[in-house]
């Protein structure tokens, strides 16, 4: 289902561009993915940023999409730039694919515990039938019951990209 290739973002530009502007210590992670709209196909590729969820429609199945790599200004002044890939895979009629900030499994609910991964994964077996706007308006809504009047503390983005059914 998943084709690698290797990624642009993990060539010497992006660290040229990125560390002169960064203080020691710090490093940004980095998800980019690109939509073919002639053929549904989209290319990733991941600098230390959480794995994309992508919900297949006819199967009704979830996989966490994990293209390697680590996150910008970890590793400086290297060489040969530093290891990453890119994956590849299609989004068929009803698809979606979720993007998503660490402050999303990473959010605490009363007693401290965190939404995790799983509750995401969970959600969208529940919900994935209805498409990625309904999956995203069910996260919304789950989430904000979940943290409920706890302090956010970090910040939360979602952004769902999914295939209708007419094409």
């Amino acid at each position: 289902r998943h084709r690698m290739t290797q990624s642009g973002l993990g060539d010497q530009r992006t660290e040229r561009l990125l560390n002169p502007s960064m203080m020691p210590g710090f490093f940004v992670s980095i998800f980019y993915a690109v939509l073919d709209k002639e053929t549904s196909r989209v290319s990733c590729a991941n600098a230390g940023h959480p794995p994309l969820l992508l919900f297949g429609f006819a199967s009704r199945e979830c996989e966490w999409v994990r293209p390697r790599g680590i996150a910008v200004g970890l590793v400086r002044n290297r060489a040969e730039g530093f290891p990453m890939e890119e994956r590849e895979f299609a989004l068929n009629p009803g698809d979606f694919a979720l993007f998503y900030t660490d402050g999303i499994p990473d959010a605490l609910g009363e007693g401290g515990s965190r939404f995790g991964r799983d509750r995401i994964l969970e959600l969208a077996m529940e919900t994935g039938r209805q498409g990625a706007s309904g999956f995203l308006t069910s996260l919304d809504a789950r989430l904000s019951q979940f943290t409920a009047n706890q302090p956010i503390a970090d910040d939360i983005t979602a952004v769902v990209v999914g295939r209708s059914h007419a094409r």
